[in-house]
Protein backbone atom coordinates (compact mmCIF):
# COMPACT_ATOMS: atom_id res chain seq x y z
CA UNK A 1 0.00 0.00 0.00
CA UNK A 2 1.51 3.35 -1.06
CA UNK A 3 1.40 6.21 1.09
CA UNK A 4 -0.33 8.98 -0.73
CA UNK A 5 0.87 12.81 0.08
CA UNK A 6 -1.11 15.51 -1.29
CA UNK A 7 0.33 18.61 -3.51
CA UNK A 8 -1.72 20.70 -0.95
CA UNK A 9 -0.27 19.05 2.07
CA UNK A 10 3.56 19.38 0.61
CA UNK A 11 2.77 23.32 -0.19
CA UNK A 12 1.77 23.67 3.16
CA UNK A 13 5.36 22.30 4.62
CA UNK A 14 7.04 23.90 2.02
CA UNK A 15 5.84 27.37 2.97
CA UNK A 16 6.19 26.32 6.87
CA UNK A 17 10.09 25.77 5.73
CA UNK A 18 10.25 28.88 3.84
CA UNK A 19 8.75 31.43 6.38
CA UNK A 20 10.30 30.00 9.10
CA UNK A 21 7.69 28.58 10.70
CA UNK A 22 9.07 25.24 11.71
CA UNK A 23 12.99 25.54 11.56
CA UNK A 24 13.48 28.14 14.49
CA UNK A 25 11.70 24.99 16.64
CA UNK A 26 14.04 22.34 15.48
CA UNK A 27 16.72 24.44 14.82
CA UNK A 28 16.90 25.71 18.66
CA UNK A 29 19.29 23.23 20.65
CA UNK A 30 21.95 24.14 17.78
CA UNK A 31 21.44 27.56 17.54
CA UNK A 32 23.21 28.49 21.35
CA UNK A 33 26.12 25.55 20.87
CA UNK A 34 29.25 26.64 20.08
CA UNK A 35 33.09 25.29 18.85
CA UNK A 36 35.93 26.92 20.72
CA UNK A 37 39.17 25.52 18.89
CA UNK A 38 43.03 25.57 18.95
CA UNK A 39 44.55 24.26 16.14
CA UNK A 40 43.16 20.37 16.73
CA UNK A 41 42.18 21.07 19.92
CA UNK A 42 38.18 21.52 20.38
CA UNK A 43 36.27 22.76 23.62
CA UNK A 44 32.57 22.42 22.48
CA UNK A 45 30.03 25.13 24.67
CA UNK A 46 26.59 26.10 24.85
CA UNK A 47 25.43 29.93 25.30
CA UNK A 48 22.37 30.90 27.42
CA UNK A 49 19.53 33.19 26.35
CA UNK A 50 21.04 36.30 27.83
CA UNK A 51 20.68 39.65 25.46
CA UNK A 52 24.56 39.50 25.91
CA UNK A 53 24.86 35.75 25.06
CA UNK A 54 22.41 37.24 21.60
CA UNK A 55 24.84 40.01 21.17
CA UNK A 56 28.14 37.41 21.00
CA UNK A 57 26.53 35.86 18.74
CA UNK A 58 26.42 38.37 16.62
CA UNK A 59 30.28 38.33 16.40
CA UNK A 60 30.94 34.99 15.22
CA UNK A 61 32.93 33.83 14.07
CA UNK A 62 35.75 34.99 16.15
CA UNK A 63 39.42 34.90 16.54
CA UNK A 64 41.03 35.73 20.12
CA UNK A 65 44.00 36.11 21.94
CA UNK A 66 44.06 34.43 25.40
CA UNK A 67 45.90 35.67 28.84
CA UNK A 68 45.79 33.33 31.65
CA UNK A 69 45.18 34.90 34.69
CA UNK A 70 46.25 33.53 38.23
CA UNK A 71 46.16 30.18 36.73
CA UNK A 72 42.10 30.06 37.19
CA UNK A 73 40.88 31.50 33.75
CA UNK A 74 41.40 32.40 30.37
CA UNK A 75 40.83 36.19 29.17
CA UNK A 76 40.59 38.30 25.83
CA UNK A 77 39.11 41.30 25.07
CA UNK A 78 36.62 41.28 22.67
CA UNK A 79 35.84 44.03 19.47
CA UNK A 80 32.55 45.18 21.06
CA UNK A 81 31.13 46.21 23.80
CA UNK A 82 28.18 43.51 24.75
CA UNK A 83 24.61 43.95 26.74
CA UNK A 84 24.89 44.56 30.38
CA UNK A 85 21.13 43.30 31.13
CA UNK A 86 20.47 40.30 33.86
CA UNK A 87 22.38 39.55 36.54
CA UNK A 88 26.14 39.70 37.49
CA UNK A 89 28.04 36.77 38.78
CA UNK A 90 28.92 36.69 42.22
CA UNK A 91 30.12 32.97 42.16
CA UNK A 92 31.66 30.96 39.26
CA UNK A 93 32.42 27.22 38.38
CA UNK A 94 34.10 25.27 36.62
CA UNK A 95 33.60 25.38 32.65
CA UNK A 96 31.48 28.88 32.97
CA UNK A 97 32.10 31.51 30.25
CA UNK A 98 31.26 35.29 30.93
CA UNK A 99 31.33 38.68 29.76
CA UNK A 100 33.27 40.39 31.41
CA UNK A 101 31.63 44.38 31.33
CA UNK A 102 34.67 47.04 31.81
CA UNK A 103 36.85 45.35 28.92
CA UNK A 104 34.80 44.65 27.17
CA UNK A 105 36.24 40.85 27.43
CA UNK A 106 35.43 37.09 27.76
CA UNK A 107 36.69 34.69 30.29
CA UNK A 108 36.46 30.81 30.32
CA UNK A 109 37.04 29.58 34.27
CA UNK A 110 39.05 26.70 34.07
CA UNK A 111 39.96 26.10 37.75
CA UNK A 112 38.39 26.49 40.79
CA UNK A 113 39.15 29.61 43.14
CA UNK A 114 37.38 30.38 46.33
CA UNK A 115 37.76 34.05 46.27
CA UNK A 116 34.44 36.31 45.00
CA UNK A 117 34.23 37.05 41.13
CA UNK A 118 35.23 40.86 39.83
CA UNK A 119 32.48 43.23 39.08
CA UNK A 120 31.32 43.23 36.23
CA UNK A 121 31.10 39.78 35.24
CA UNK A 122 27.78 38.13 33.26
CA UNK A 123 27.68 34.22 32.72
CA UNK A 124 26.63 34.19 29.08
CA UNK A 125 27.28 29.75 28.85
CA UNK A 126 29.40 27.25 29.66
CA UNK A 127 31.76 24.58 28.74
CA UNK A 128 30.35 21.22 27.83
CA UNK A 129 33.28 19.28 27.03
CA UNK A 130 37.03 19.90 27.07
CA UNK A 131 37.28 22.64 29.75
CA UNK A 132 40.95 20.77 30.86
CA UNK A 133 42.56 21.95 27.77
CA UNK A 134 42.65 25.55 29.46
CA UNK A 135 45.19 24.57 31.39
CA UNK A 136 48.09 24.38 29.17
CA UNK A 137 49.47 27.69 28.41
CA UNK A 138 50.01 26.76 25.04
CA UNK A 139 45.69 27.11 24.35
CA UNK A 140 46.51 31.07 23.55
CA UNK A 141 44.63 31.97 20.47
CA UNK A 142 41.00 30.33 19.92
CA UNK A 143 37.90 30.24 17.47
CA UNK A 144 35.04 30.71 18.49
CA UNK A 145 31.81 29.55 15.87
CA UNK A 146 28.26 28.59 16.33
CA UNK A 147 27.95 24.31 15.19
Amino acid sequence: MKAHISNQYMKSIYSALATDCISPILMHKSINQIKLSCGENVLIGKLNESKASKDLIELLPLSIKLTDLFGVKKYSLLPEYLSESGQQMHQFEVGDIAYWSPGPGIVIFYRQYKAMVDSGLYKVGRIESGIQLLRFEQFSALQIELI
